[in-house]
């Protein structure tokens, strides 16, 4: 499973979830903000174009950390 590859490198749950968080948000999230800033520089202000994308960085990094504490191993 991912988390038993993750624990060992990454050390306890938080600290393994809050790398994880990180990784997916920044993975997931920047994309989208140099799309949308890119894409619809007509529309969307720079700054309107990145809200999304902070706030997604925060909820992806969260749900993986609440997501963590959840798990349980059998």
């Amino acid at each position: 499973m991912v988390v038993r590859a993750l624990y060992p490198r990454f050390g306890n749950r938080a600290g393994s979830a809050l790398t994880v968080g990180v990784i997916v948000g920044l993975l997931a999230h920047t994309w989208s903000g140099v799309y949308l800033g890119a894409g619809y520089s007509g529309i969307f202000t720079a700054r309107l174009a990145w809200i999304p994308v902070a706030w997604g960085f925060f909820e992806a990094t969260l749900a993986v950390f609440v997501g963590s504490l959840l798990y349980k191993e059998r």
